[in-house]
């Protein structure tokens, strides 16, 4: 079944989010199938990939042909690291609804930065 979503709203909720922390560079969401619902403008992901990546709890997942060594996976989250410096990813869920997946710079802090990605996947999941 395919997410009905306002894209203005995830538009407000990505604002939002990078607001709050500025370390935040891009983000995705993704129905259960692995539709890409919204996306930046600045990335391009495979979700259905990502999506498979986390429920076989993949070593690694890869976006645009960089490779982000997991970390962390659970039912509810992934968080992945690049070896190379390039950054990490942060994936959360939205609820039953989907996943929200951001894009994390070198300089940021990526479990930290999963408290502020799953508020925003909360406040996603509410207007779903």
């Amino acid at each position: 079944m395919a997410v009905s979503v306002s894209v203005g709203n995830i538009e407000d909720v990505f604002r939002n989010l990078v607001s709050v922390n500025n370390t935040i560079g891009a983000m995705a969401v993704l129905d259960n199938a692995g539709n890409v619902v919204y996306v930046t403008q600045n990335w391009k992901v495979n979700g259905a990939e990502l999506i498979n990546s986390w429920r076989n709890k993949d070593p690694s997942v890869s976006i645009q042909s960089v490779k982000y060594s997991t970390l962390s996976v659970t039912e509810e989250r992934l968080i992945a690291t690049n070896i190379g410096g390039k950054g990490h990813i942060v994936m959360s869920t939205v609820g039953d609804k989907g996943i929200v997946i951001a894009y994390v710079t070198p300089q940021g802090d990526p479990g930290g930065s999963y408290a502020d990605i799953c508020r925003a996947a909360d406040m996603i999941r509410r207007t779903i």
